[in-house]
């Protein structure tokens, strides 16, 4: 099986590419033998998108260990430095989240050309308002952004993003709505929580800038909704001191046709995998400034700071850290002790995947993709990749009878009782 796949790992995990970049990579006409490789190795690790492309075919992501583990430590470092950012002190925090605003709307303005200095910026942030367009529009995104941080209680849809566009160009016609069915899809994957909080955070980029569901402001609205989700997956205000100039504008022609990419081939891992880097390269600059701020904060008299008022009462650090420990242990208890055990042993098994297969392993039986379609209720593609996943791991043998693939479960014991011992894929083929 390694042997079979070893161009998979080679252009998956070593380097991410297209079937073409793989046929200039070979300075090969035909390399559909090749590609099939990668293509059967990527299905390991294939997760079905909860959106269609354009020819009504699901997108995907390709999420091997690796790509797992980067996002998986953004989202660590995003919390953690979050939790850094509550510990400061007010005037800190005020600091920080100005000289965000700061940052961005200089990079706004000489991104688009517009005539506005830096003494005109921090008079907006100041407060102090201005007849000039251009200064207009900077203040109504400050007001826009001030409306967002005030109220971590609206739910992320078209109503949201039309507010926003009409908060930013100072009306409410029609001609600033989004294209519901251009945006709508977007909202499909910000909801799905099995997906890492970071993966979900870069779709939004992908979003507007693959199917553009605003014709102004976009670079804004986008911007804006980004935080605004940060905050509402519980990151707090820390969002809004993040100067998301790299993501925002600071792109270059790669990151366009990396979307460009993706929406071709319906495979998110493309401008993923050109996104991340420049989210990591904001997060960089982001924790040195934190540390920075750290050092102000603890020169302060804390007996001279101002109380900050939160407009809902916040329960401590603690109260709320015992509150979230009972929840999972209420929770673990109320969960097959088996499912926590392959979870932990098989990471790469999504829990729908494993419910199957904890309800569908009598011995003797032979399963069907109908079946697992049926119950998971999911699309034919997501239970051909699930099951041979699961079958690759070793919990089923795929046979066929007539033109149906069929899956007989593998005695495994241990799940009843005793430690697991992962199969890894190459050693349930043999």
């Amino acid at each position: 099986m390694l042997n079979q796949l070893e161009k998979g790992p080679l252009f998956t995990d070593r380097e991410y590419l297209s079937k073409e970049q793989v046929q200039a990579r070979y300075n090969l006409d035909d390399i559909d033998s090749i590609w099939a490789e990668v293509t059967q190795y990527r299905s390991l690790f294939r997760v079905e998108l909860p959106v269609k492309a354009n020819t009504g075919l699901p997108f995907f992501a390709v999420l091997t260990r690796d790509i797992l583990t980067r996002m998986m430590v953004m989202d660590r470092r995003l919390f953690l430095a979050a939790l850094r950012f509550n510990q400061l002190h007010i005037p800190v925090k005020s600091g920080m989240l100005g000289s965000a605003l700061t940052n961005f709307f200089e990079t706004l303005t000489n991104y688009y050309e517009l005539p506005v200095t830096r003494l005109q910026i921090d008079d907006i942030i100041a407060g102090r308002t201005s007849s000039d367009l251009n200064i207009s529009m900077l203040k109504q995104i400050l007001d826009a952004q001030e409306k967002l941080r005030q109220d971590r209680t609206k739910t992320i849809d078209t109503d949201l993003t039309d507010t926003i566009a009409t908060d930013i160009q100072g009306n409410d016609s029609e001609d600033i709505k989004a294209d519901r069915n251009r945006i709508e899809p977007l909202f499909r994957i910000i909801a799905d929580s099995d997906l890492p909080i970071c993966f979900r955070f870069l779709s939004i980029f992908f979003w507007f800038d693959g199917f553009h569901p605003y014709e102004f402001s976009s670079d804004s609205i986008q911007n804006l909704l980004s935080k605004y989700f940060l905050s509402s997956e519980g990151l707090g205000q820390m969002p809004y001191a993040i100067n998301l100039c790299n993501l925002c504008l600071n792109r270059e022609t790669t990151f366009l046709k990396a979307v460009d990419l993706s929406l071709r081939s319906r495979d998110f891992n493309y401008f993923i995998l050109t996104a991340l880097p420049l989210l990591e390269e904001d997060m960089d600059q982001f924790e040195t400034d934190l540390i920075r701020a750290e050092k102000d904060s603890s020169s302060y008299d804390v007996e001279s700071l101002p109380l900050d008022k939160p407009s809902a009462p916040v329960k401590p650090i603690g109260v709320l850290k015992r509150e979230l420990e009972n929840t999972l242990a209420k929770k673990a208890e109320s969960e097959d002790p088996r499912k926590a055990q392959i979870r932990e042993n098989y990471p790469l098994l999504r829990d729908f995947q494993i419910d199957f297969y904890l309800s569908h392993n009598q011995i003797g039986r032979f399963y069907t993709l109908k079946q697992f379609m049926e119950a998971e209720d999911v699309v034919y593609e997501t239970a051909r990749t699930s099951m041979d996943l699961l079958s690759q791991m070793g919990f089923y043998r795929k046979g066929k009878a007539g033109k149906k693939f069929t899956y007989t479960p593998i005695p495994k014991e241990e799940y009843t009782s005793g430690a697991v011992e992962p199969v890894m894929p190459s050693e349930a083929s043999r």
